[in-house]
């Protein structure tokens, strides 16, 4: 009778494992200064700032991944090369995040993004933000700045209304 439970139990596990499905969003960043040269501290802010999105996401339920941080002024090779990491990753969503910040004070200004479907190649969603409150810890800021785009990142992938 024990077998016949045991065998029941696993099948039980190896299907109900089938019906589970996260999804998954690889991150590009894309780090522009203002003023050509970009400070050690600002490249730290962008650390912190990536890293609070990839928390976010991560306690959303995603699984995340990332690209390295691109300099580059026009990414489409960076973004080219970030599409095909998530096909071969078999990743569903790409974030790519475009980072204007002041190298004067080490503060991200303002943040672009776009959300695109990596079956499709579409732009599922876009959107333009900057910091809703700023102060003189730059770390902090970048903090709460990145967690301010996840949100807005995370409601674009779930068709979730932000009232």
């Amino acid at each position: 009778m024990k077998k016949i439970q045991l065998c029941f139990l696993l099948l039980i596990l190896v299907f109900s494992t089938g019906i589970l499905h996260a999804n998954t969003l690889n991150i590009l960043i894309n780090q522009i200064d203002n003023g050509g040269n970009i400070p050690e501290e600002a490249a730290e802010n962008v650390q912190v700032f990536l890293d609070s999105v990839i928390d976010y996401m991560f306690n959303a339920g995603f699984i995340v991944s990332t690209e390295k941080i691109s300099l580059a002024t026009d990414i489409t090779s960076d973004e080219g090369l970030a599409i095909k990491s998530c096909r071969y990753g078999y990743f569903d969503y790409l974030a790519i995040i475009r980072l204007h910040f002041n190298p004067e004070t080490n503060q991200i200004l303002e943040a672009d993004w776009q959300v695109k479907e990596i079956e499709s190649l579409l732009v599922k969603n876009h959107g333009h933000e900057y910091p809703r409150e700023k102060t003189t810890n730059s770390e902090a800021d970048a903090i709460k700045f990145g967690l301010q785009v996840a949100g807005k990142i995370y409601s674009s992938i779930n068709d979730v209304m932000d009232w």
